[in-house]
């Protein structure tokens, strides 16, 4: 099964792992974070995430799997993210530090996972 997960760009620079297309990984899942700023920003993509990964707590579910697609996702905020200003774009991997462009600042990753058979 597929999912999309939502990765924050301070998860990852605080103390994720780069990871890339065809990757195993394994990470803890959040289904409960409030995410409908995300919703919001994604509107125009018409994308929806699923879970997001986690390392600070919270109810997490730990699931292993396999990265298939990965977009980063670039914003406007004034002061928070701007509904409908989100643009994503592919990329082969995750680096901790991603550059803003121009006035749409880099927000985190959109990943498509499939996870591992469950036995």
């Amino acid at each position: 099964m597929t999912i999309s997960i939502w990765v924050d760009s301070w998860q990852l620079q605080c103390c994720g792992e780069p990871f890339r297309i065809d990757a195993g990984v394994s990470w803890r899942l959040t289904y409960d974070r409030d995410l409908a700023w995300l919703a919001d920003v994604l509107a125009p993509t018409a994308v929806r995430v699923d879970a997001a990964e986690d390392h600070h707590g919270g109810i997490t579910v730990p699931t292993s799997g396999t990265v298939t697609r990965i977009r980063e996702l670039h914003c406007r905020f004034d002061p928070g993210p701007v509904p409908g200003s989100g643009q994503l774009s592919d990329v082969e991997e995750t680096v901790k530090w991603v550059d803003d462009r121009g006035d749409l600042r880099f927000a985190g990753f959109v990943v498509e996972f499939k996870r591992d058979q469950q036995a």
